[in-house]
């Protein structure tokens, strides 16, 4: 049988992530369960190069939230509606030419 241990022949599944870790860990797969190393599955699998501390962890959601008024990129928060708008300057315009 081949790709069974540390004896990799043939590229099967995710064997990017099998490279990354031999070249981490030195077993692609899992080690000979006789080995010390059998039991290290957490820091074999769990500790990764781009790992995020738990302290870190942040939702998507709070990741990507901003208070509209606080977020530079946004457009103004309206207090009125287009209808109302509409109708709020229809008003200047009569107030504006009775005062002409």
């Amino acid at each position: 049988s081949f790709n069974k241990g540390n004896k990799v022949t043939t590229r099967l599944g995710n064997w990017q992530e099998e490279a990354a870790l031999g070249e981490q860990t030195g077993f692609s797969r899992t080690a000979d369960f006789k080995d010390k190393a059998f039991s290290l599955n957490a820091a074999r699998t769990i500790v990764h190069s781009d790992r995020v501390d738990p302290k870190d962890y942040k939702s998507t959601a709070r990741a990507t939230y901003g208070k509209p008024g606080q977020v530079h990129e946004s457009k103004p928060v309206r207090n009125v509606g287009p209808r109302q708008q509409r109708k709020l300057e229809e008003m200047k315009k009569i107030i504006q030419e009775e005062q002409a």
